[in-house]
């Protein structure tokens, strides 16, 4: 389960650190995680998979009002 606690981004600075080029994500949780990802200039795209179809859709208008690359 993600939070928006302090210590959830701290576990999760390591994994944006490091992304690059194409990433793919198991689980989007509350979505959080998609965020940093989306400032980072060596992130090309963000492939998320997630077994319930519908936190997707409760997500995906937030994500995208962030969204400037598409």
């Amino acid at each position: 389960m993600m939070t928006d606690y302090p210590d959830e981004k701290i576990t999760n600075q390591k994994f944006i650190d490091n992304a690059y080029g194409d990433v793919l994500i198991f689980g989007l949780g509350i979505g959080l995680i998609v965020f940093p990802l989306l400032d980072e200039e060596n992130v090309h795209s963000i492939t998320i998979v997630e077994k319930d179809p519908e936190l997707p859709l409760l997500v995906e208008p937030i994500i995208k009002q962030y969204d400037t690359f598409s």
